[in-house]
């Protein structure tokens, strides 16, 4: 794991010689290391060693794990193996799904159509930062953001990010994916999102959300999420109009002006709040750490605001999961008011890489 492989794979050997025989958990260590080890170079060959270890421990009597082949597949991943990868997965599926039959088969045809049409898109880094490119988003003032996919081990299970950089090569945030796609029903669930730390304050998670919701429009996925506990992504989706499904917390979100810091922030912050959070029927105290408050710059206050400050805050929820009216309203008159709002943001600024109609199989496989 500390990238030492070879070094891994001689006292492995030594095991052996000794008469010493490894297990199934000597063998999935030692392919966790290898798959961190895969893809940082041009010509990484660590999808052979990986091959290799797979067919020596099935010699050696042991079952591989769900955790053996993600190794492996990440290996073959990373070191753009997709051939390998494919196979791997239907080796996989044989071993590990008979319980679903036919839905194996589907499996290993959705990974090896995800892989190969990756290969249409400009790959960009190596290794697990590697991303494919399917778009750009032109700024009023000239800036170019890329805009890529990144898909996670085992993309088909566990999803994908959905990255942005600059034309420097700097990563500005990702929005992590649940992408599903079956029969004429396409979903695209948002989990998290991130941006860069020395990126925050200027607006970039409102356009990754428009250009997210851009792509659901352009391959007719529908626009859902994940249960939701970070206030700020929770306003962002109440601004596009998603709602709160059942269950979950009502809380107020209040952006703090200069006015505001000597009358309502009590306490001792080694920041600079932009937002406060409040309740008026339970206490917000230890909901989140002083860390993740700090990253947010988000204060929360356990005191009454006063009548001003309830009037300029906004209701969001909070521990639950949204989905846009669209999802149960699919007709053109939602799709073209959602279309409508992402122009008004987005500007026609933003340019998505069809390239021949993959677009969808990469997005959503």
């Amino acid at each position: 794991k500390h990238g030492s492989c070879h070094e891994a794979l001689e006292v492995l050997d030594r095991m052996k010689r000794n008469g010493f025989r490894p297990n199934i958990n000597t063998y999935n260590e030692l392919l966790i290391g290898v798959a961190k080890a895969a893809g940082l170079s041009r010509q990484s060959s660590w999808h052979q060693v990986a091959i290799a270890v797979l067919d020596e421990l099935v010699e050696e009597g042991c079952t591989p794990s769900d955790q053996t082949y993600s190794s492996v597949i990440s290996c073959c991943g990373k070191d753009g193996a997709w051939d390998a990868a494919a196979n791997i997965q239907a080796r996989a599926s044989r071993n590990l799904n008979q319980q679903i039959g036919g839905r194996a088969e589907n499996q290993d045809t959705q990974t090896r159509i995800f892989y190969e049409n990756l290969d249409h898109y400009r790959k960009a880094d190596f290794g697990k930062e590697a991303w494919w490119e399917i778009g750009q988003y032109c700024k009023a003032d000239g800036d170019m953001y890329m805009i890529g996919i990144q898909p996670h081990r085992n993309p088909l299970r566990n999803g994908l990010s959905l990255v942005f950089y600059n034309h420097g090569n700097t990563k500005l945030g990702r929005m992590l994916l649940k992408n599903d796609s079956f029969k004429d029903n396409t979903s695209s669930s948002l989990i998290g999102m991130e941006v860069t730390r020395s990126r925050r304050g200027e607006g970039l998670s409102k356009v990754f959300l428009a250009i997210w919701l851009s792509l659901c429009l352009e391959i007719g996925a529908v626009p859902r999420t994940g249960i939701m506990n970070k206030p700020l992504i929770s306003y962002g989706l109440k601004q596009f109009g998603f709602c709160p499904r059942s269950g979950g917390s009502k809380v107020e979100l209040l952006r703090i002006r200069e006015e505001d810091r000597k009358t309502l922030i009590q306490g001792d912050y080694d920041w600079v709040p932009a937002f406060a959070i409040f309740s008026s029927k339970k206490s917000l105290s230890g909901l989140y750490s002083r860390r993740y408050l700090r990253g947010q710059s988000i204060v929360v206050l356990n005191h009454p605001p006063t009548a001003e400050h309830k009037r300029r805050s906004t209701t969001i929820h909070l521990k639950t999961s949204f989905e846009h009216p669209i999802a149960r309203d699919k007709s053109s008159v939602e799709r073209e008011a959602m279309s409508d709002q992402l122009k008004s943001i987005l500007k026609e600024r933003l340019t998505l890489f069809s390239v021949g109609g993959l677009l969808k199989c990469v997005f959503a496989p």
